[in-house]
């Protein structure tokens, strides 16, 4: 017997995006598309999506202690790095 990690996407599985109107996707890492996510925001649907470590957003407002970080619109990475023992609330795109 052999026994390995699944690392096949589970993309295919996810419901068109037509059909997510006023409704929150939530799905784990393999179902991970950021083409697929665009579209269902187009179409009125929502989604919350565990993430792979690969992605870089740009962070568009974020908070410290709730306090407002004066940078804006810069990587996650970036801002990750000035905050690296400290939580960090903030919004990406």
């Amino acid at each position: 017997m052999d026994v390995r990690p699944d690392v096949g996407t589970e993309r295919a599985f996810l419901p068109g995006s037509h059909t997510l109107k006023d409704t929150l996707l939530l799905a784990d890492a393999g179902y991970f598309y950021l083409d697929y996510f665009d579209q269902v925001a187009q179409d009125g649907g929502y989604f919350l999506v565990r993430s792979n470590k690969n992605i870089n957003p740009i962070v568009t407002s974020a908070y410290c202690a709730g306090v407002e970080v004066k940078e804006k619109n810069i990587k996650l990475k970036a801002l990750l790095d000035k905050f690296t023992s400290q939580p960090v609330e903030l919004t990406a795109r």
